[in-house]
């Protein structure tokens, strides 16, 4: 193979292999963010019964319950573990922001080398006539493209 093709299939498997550790990342995150939202549904039902207990506890008179609410220990608790909870998710959130956007642009960046590639090789592919480089050439790129379509 000459230079110019080495020189494209090294900064594709370069990109190729970028995308796959941003791929992963991204997965791990995303998979953790899910975990701590569904983590929330148990804090907010036990903070939900607590609340209603305390209002059935004082007859439901507004005026009378809130105050109670407020300084209730294990409301104070579930509110503290909720903020906590919250803090976590917006900042993984943020990641996986972060890490979307690498993605998105090591894979555009894939894309355009690919296609720079392809039209390359097939400005030379006349004057190649037999050259073995030709069809692996071909076959690099339909790989390329391959792994470009499956990512998230």
């Amino acid at each position: 193979m000459g230079k110019t093709t080495t020189k494209y299939i090294s900064k594709i498997q370069v990109l190729m292999d970028d995308c796959t550790q941003l791929s992963e990342l991204y997965a791990v995150n995303y998979a953790t963010k899910s975990k701590m939202f569904q983590q929330t549904g148990p804090l907010v039902e036990a903070h939900d019964k607590r609340t209603l207990q305390i209002q059935n506890e004082h007859d439901n008179v507004a005026g009378k319950y809130e105050p109670v609410i407020d300084r209730d220990p294990e409301i104070q608790k579930l509110n503290k573990q909720l903020d906590e909870l919250k803090n976590s998710i917006a900042k993984i959130s943020e990641k996986v922001r972060q890490l979307r956007q690498s993605l998105n642009t090591k894979s555009e960046a894939l894309r355009k080398e690919l296609l720079a590639f392809n039209t390359y090789i097939g400005k030379k592919k006349s004057s190649w006539k037999s050259k073995k480089s030709v069809p692996m050439a071909e076959k690099f790129i339909e790989e390329g493209v391959k792994f470009y379509k499956e990512l998230p």
